[in-house]
């Protein structure tokens, strides 16, 4: 008997609970992953943060952020340092290491006065320079001269100027002190900028993966998953050993594959030949719906009108500059953002980014076949050998 009678002998039904189980067990890493990363408004929260309500091992330690739910505006995500109280969290750039923060408690300039004090958490200040505070009588018009609104009064006037700058009169202005202040480009309305070094994931981040605990409860050591590695795990025997039984259960969900096609093609014939599909042509390019518009996220700006790219700070649609309390939404495939009104408008006529012209329309579904899901089990057994 040869090997293709043995494929048609096969019970394929006997054969179906083990591409369950391959199946299942391949997407283990990636759902582990997937369950960890979480929103909070507009804000994606994964490793090295973690929401205070997920388990432990989806953040490192002293990473916990707090979810401020909001009844008309985007929830907030809350940031809180020992010594230093709540910060909202404006955008985190996992790639740079570094998180944009809003005060929202009161008057940051007045904590920078005080003293800012990190203890007790990884962070730390990134390109500080050092400012001179003075109290003064009349405003002192100076290119450099900036003042601090929360800490000015009726009748005067409190100034920050960089340390090596313009020095007023000393009939006008009294000193206060030499501050170190982290560099933003809107500090003195409680705008600032940290960083952090442990865990470093700026490799991993490079590489398009996403750090995790390279053994959960057991350490602080993470490694970088679904990305590139250079070389193999300690354990690697182990893992080899257990992708080569991965792999002989792959072959005989192929086998069973095989045989159903075989099986299905002689007694049926197959409906997908028969049918036609539409296919759109160049001209006929349609706007987006109200769903799929909506699912784009959106962000409420704050006084302090932080912005991902601060000298993108005009809506390229109705050429406005973008103010305080504004809603803006941002086209995911290209990260370029409108305001809300604008952008729906386009997006209902056009499914183009209004800068970059990109087209993201989903592509048509694609029926699965023998050819495609070779490639597919073959990623899966990868995942468990690496």
């Amino acid at each position: 008997m040869d090997f293709f009678n043995v494929i048609k002998r096969m019970d394929s039904i006997s054969i179906q609970p083990f591409l369950f189980i391959i199946i299942f067990f391949s997407f283990q890493p990636s759902i582990s992953l997937e369950i960890c990363s979480t929103l909070c408004g507009s804000q994606t929260i994964r490793f090295p943060f973690r929401l205070i309500d997920q388990p432990q091992y989806c953040g490192y330690q002293d990473f916990e952020l707090s979810c401020q739910v909001q009844e008309t505006t985007q929830d907030v995500t809350i940031l809180t340092f020992p010594y230093a109280g709540n910060f909202s969290v404006f955008h985190i750039d996992y790639a740079q290491q570094v998180v944009q923060l809003s005060y929202s408690e009161g008057c940051l300039p007045g904590i920078l006065l005080q003293g800012l004090n990190l203890s007790g958490s990884p962070f730390m200040s990134v390109n500080t320079q050092s400012y001179t505070f003075y109290n003064c009588s009349t405003m002192v018009q100076y290119p450099g001269v900036t003042k601090i609104p929360c800490l000015s009064g009726f009748n005067f006037y409190v100034v920050a100027i960089l340390t090596d700058g313009y020095t007023p009169s000393t009939s006008v202005c009294l000193e206060i002190a030499k501050v170190m202040v982290p560099m933003s480009t809107d500090w003195w309305e409680d705008g600032m900028t940290l960083g952090w070094n442990q865990p470093d994931c700026r490799w991993c981040e490079s590489h398009q993966g996403t750090c995790l605990f390279e053994n959960v409860g057991a350490g602080l050591q993470v490694r970088c998953g679904s990305a590139i590695k250079h070389g193999l795990p300690s354990n690697v025997r182990d893992a080899l050993v257990f992708g080569l039984g991965i792999s002989l259960v792959c072959l005989i969900a192929i086998i069973s594959c095989v045989k159903l096609n075989f099986t299905e093609g002689q007694n049926h014939p197959n409906p997908e030949i028969l049918m036609t599909h539409p296919r759109s042509t160049p001209g006929s390019t349609k706007g987006l719906d109200r769903q799929t518009i909506d699912t784009y996220p959106t962000t409420l700006l704050g006084p302090s009108r932080c912005l991902p790219n601060p000298r993108d700070n005009i809506c390229s649609i109705c050429l406005c500059e973008y103010q305080a309390n504004e809603t803006l939404r941002t086209i995911p495939n290209c990260s370029h953002y409108f305001h809300v009104d604008c952008i729906d408008q386009w997006l209902k006529l056009n499914a183009t980014c209004p800068v970059c012209r990109d087209k993201f329309e989903e592509p048509p579904p694609v029926a699965p076949t023998l050819s495609s899901l070779m490639p597919v089990v073959a990623f899966f057994t990868l995942i468990y050998v690496l």
